[in-house]
């Protein structure tokens, strides 16, 4: 009797646990504090790397370039961030300063992971010399692991597993541990300032 009763206890916490997790990944989007937190880490990374981000209105102002070479290209096929820097025999500070590169190229209302992609584009490109695409979207799970802790992976595990391809190891019940324990603290510090 106490072993089924006991049993029972684990389902439930286990499937509570896994509507926890579904409902938190189904709660990201630009606004959510990871990403948020994530965008402003890689901003510091940017400033670091001493790359330079131009910003552009829309997605046709910053492919004006590809748009004479090809006007017919659909504007859902346009580039929404580019990732621009000199060939190694002209890397040289002073072309670095005039030419204000290397340098990020992004649409005003950019994804916080395809900033990161285009930053994989740096380091890929520093480290490798390698400018593909699969590189690149392999570095944004290196920089989520490195600008991030394990629950907040957690919390944005789906969305990386989309744009990087890779899936996160972490210990899953530390860091569901975590986000538990963050999200009661943060509700009752919400509800004892209402009482105030």
């Amino acid at each position: 009797m106490i072993i089924n009763i006991l049993l029972i206890t684990i389902l439930i916490i286990f499937f509570i646990a896994l509507y926890y997790l579904y409902y938190l990944h189904l709660q990201i989007q630009g606004d959510h504090p990871v990403l948020k937190k994530f965008r402003k880490e890689l901003l510091k990374i940017c400033n670091k790397e001493l790359i330079y981000i131009k910003i552009y209105d829309d997605a046709e102002e910053l492919n004006k370039e590809t748009l004479k070479e090809t006007p017919n290209i659909e504007t859902g096929k346009l580039a929404v961030g580019k990732y621009i820097s000199l060939p190694k025999n002209y890397n040289t500070t002073l072309n670095k300063i005039m030419n204000h590169l290397p340098r990020i190229e992004l649409t005003k209302n950019y994804d916080t992971f395809t900033l990161a992609h285009e930053l994989g584009h740096h380091f890929s490109i520093k480290k490798n010399g390698d400018r593909s695409e699969e590189t690149a979207d392999n570095y944004i799970m290196e920089l989520a692991k490195k600008c991030l802790e394990p629950h907040e992976l957690l919390r944005i595990s789906i969305a990386l597993k989309v744009n990087s391809g890779k899936s996160i190891k972490i210990n899953i019940f530390k860091a569901v541990w975590k986000n538990l324990n963050e999200t009661i603290l943060f509700k009752f510090k919400l509800n004892k300032n209402e009482n105030i």
